[in-house]
């Protein structure tokens, strides 16, 4: 089966790219990798925010755990943009997150669980990605966690 497959077996919309707010692409391929900018969880066409806040105050475990989720989701639509399709993507290979939290705050490692468990669901759990968790005073629009990624692509 696909990735693209696997999404819809899922029930997962990737919906459109995030359009840049600045001077910097979505998401560039370099040779057989693909790197992404800091990402947040966003729906278009209105592009609102999803799971605004700090966690330790806004939210609980199981919203930063969807939070990630959504962030990977958008991710991976700025991917296909970039791309036209996720099926010429071999595996993830690291993924560094930023998470809005109050001073303080443990266990952020484990709130990042969202965004590797959706790519588990795609690319196998044998696949997992690097990881690297950090807490952060403030994100983009608010958002309680960001996302940036680094892509295999499969040779062709």
């Amino acid at each position: 089966m696909t990735i693209d497959e696997r999404l819809i077996d899922l029930g997962i919309d990737l919906g459109e790219p995030i359009p840049p707010l600045g001077s910097y692409a979505g998401a560039v391929q370099h040779g057989g990798l693909v790197y992404t900018s800091g990402i947040v969880g966003l729906r278009s066409p209105d592009w609102a925010t999803l799971y605004p806040g700090r966690f330790g105050l806004d939210l609980s475990p199981d919203d930063a755990y969807q939070a990630s989720r959504t962030a990977m989701i958008s991710t991976l639509a700025n991917v296909r943009g970039l791309l036209g399709s996720l099926n010429g993507v071999e595996r993830a290979l690291k993924v560094t997150g930023f998470i809005q939290t109050e001073a303080a705050v443990m266990g952020i490692p484990t709130l990042m669980n969202g965004a590797t468990d959706l790519l588990s669901e795609l690319f196998g759990a044998d696949l997992v990605p690097t990881r690297t968790a950090v807490g952060a005073y403030a994100l983009p629009g608010g958002a309680s966690v960001e996302l940036e990624c680094v892509f295999a692509l499969r040779a062709v």
